[in-house]
């Protein structure tokens, strides 16, 4: 986009742990949640070492799931800022130049940790998936072995599976919320009539199906993620399509 001639801006996580922290971004008003590339200093919190390991997926993110406020949350909290403020300044200037900006989330990310309303509003509505000692015996060899390694092989107790779940659901209507910001923003800055929006993302989650957390298989709530496109004129609002879409690295013949 950025040779195309668009002005290109990338606001919180993209995941680039090596040195370049660009990967031709124009702008990079909010950096990574962490670096770990050399001579640059941790830029985030511990990584929950004590409560989860350093990525969440490990039983304790889900026996220690609940209410609660991470490091996460506060910076998907920036990232809305930073994105706001990014838009704003397009607003206000008068040059026709088209932009991408890029709002890169953290959660809902584990460990499930959601803010008290929404996780006492979904307590009580989750369903909660169980299974039998049968269904543990048939699950495929590879997903038996990543139970195994993550600590989870041993069923856990139908009431953390629900404490897990309710927090994991807040956790996507806090980002929903978020974006909801992003949205209006754009509509105080005179820029939605003529701004495509696009939200997905990069794996989904199990959520105690087919007893697996987080990602990691190829069950539907691991490798299904959601993809919303808003294209001002050109199709009608809550339109559903049942075309498949794939996200994908395409490349020319020329390597690009």
């Amino acid at each position: 986009m950025g040779a195309a001639g668009y002005e290109t801006a990338l606001m919180g996580r993209m995941h680039f742990v090596g040195s370049d922290q660009r990967h031709g971004f124009e702008h990079r008003p909010l950096g990574e949640y962490m670096a770990t590339h050399p001579g640059v200093a941790w830029a985030g919190a511990p990584g929950f070492e004590k409560l989860t390991g350093t990525t969440g997926q490990s039983r304790g993110a889900v026996t220690g799931a609940g209410r609660g406020r991470t490091s996460y949350t506060a910076f998907d909290e920036m990232v809305t800022a930073s994105t706001q403020r990014y838009l704003r300044e397009k607003g206000r200037q008068k040059d026709d130049r088209p932009f991408v900006a890029v709002a890169g989330y953290m959660l809902p990310h584990c460990p499930f940790a959601a803010p008290a309303e929404l996780f006492d509003y979904y307590y009580e509505r989750v369903d909660v998936p169980l299974l039998t000692a049968e269904d543990r015996d048939r699950l495929p060899a590879a997903v038996k072995t990543f139970q195994r390694l993550r600590g989870i092989e041993e069923p856990l107790p139908e009431e953390r599976i629900r404490v897990a779940r309710a927090a994991y659901f807040g956790m996507c209507e806090f980002v929903d919320r978020e974006v909801g910001r992003l949205l209006q923003t754009l509509e105080e800055s005179g820029l939605a009539e003529r701004t495509v929006v696009v939200y997905c993302s990069d794996h989904g989650e199990m959520a105690g199906e087919h007893g697996c957390w987080w990602k990691s298989n190829y069950y539907e709530g691991s490798v299904g993620v959601p993809m919303i496109v808003r294209v001002p004129g050109l199709r009608a609002r809550n339109e559903i399509s049942a075309v498949l879409f794939s996200k994908v690295n395409l490349r020319s013949e020329r390597g690009l």
